[in-house]
């Protein structure tokens, strides 16, 4: 947990965090980072106790958009994945979602993956 200031100050350089900081985070008013080796990020992980028990993940799609929603605005990319402890468990998802999806097209079978809330977000910047 940080100050707002404390906030700016580590992202300072970083004009996307900067603005949601600037704009999310009331004034002397605390938030959440989350750190994980060199990474640390907006948020309010961990998600996981340790990313060590990550043993197997799987992409499962991905999207981009402009910063706020503006095409004069900077790209992004979004990746989504799913993770489990083992590859086993990987396995058997990827073969249920196959029997669940595999007539359907990409579109509806990302829709079904996010509407079921299997995926995880991951913002990339």
């Amino acid at each position: 947990v940080v100050t707002k200031d404390e906030a700016l100050e580590l992202f300072e350089g970083n004009p996307f965090k900067e603005q949601i900081i600037k704009t999310k985070v009331a004034d002397n008013s605390r938030t959440t980072v989350y750190k994980c080796g060199d990474l640390i990020d907006l948020c309010r992980g961990p998600h996981l106790p340790h990313t060590g028990r990550v043993k197997a993940f799987a992409a499962t799609r991905h999207s981009a958009t402009n910063w706020l929603g503006n095409t004069e605005n900077d790209s992004l990319q979004r990746m989504y994945g799913i993770t489990f402890p083992d590859k086993k468990m990987l396995k058997v998802w990827k073969e249920n979602q196959e029997k669940v999806c595999g007539g359907l097209s990409s579109w509806t079978w990302n829709w079904i993956i996010a509407m079921t809330n299997i995926t995880i977000g991951i913002s990339l910047t």
